[in-house]
């Protein structure tokens, strides 16, 4: 082989190695672009999670007032006081 040709290889692997370069950037973006996006929807759905959270949490304190009933009528919350005066539906 000749230096002309090692030379001539040479500067092919050189190309070809900007090339996969410049593939790899534009992966590196599109990644990083789309992590973004998972990253703002994890946000979403944490935020949804915490809202649901509160409200178990409120339902459960409803729900021990209910149980326990020494609290006196005036004093739940308004949709207990419906829910306990409802009669039963159903088959």
């Amino acid at each position: 082989m000749t230096n002309k040709q090692v030379a001539e290889q040479i500067g092919a692997l050189a190309r070809q190695l900007g090339r996969m370069e410049k593939r790899l950037e534009e992966v590196d973006q599109r990644l990083t672009a789309q992590l973004g996006e998972v990253i703002q929807e994890l946000k979403g759905h944490n935020e949804r999670l915490a809202n649901v959270e509160r409200v178990v949490s409120r339902l459960e304190i409803d729900v021990n007032i209910v149980k326990h009933a020494t609290v006196p009528e005036a004093v739940r919350p308004v949709s207990i006081r419906r829910s306990i005066q409802k009669p039963p539906t159903g088959p």
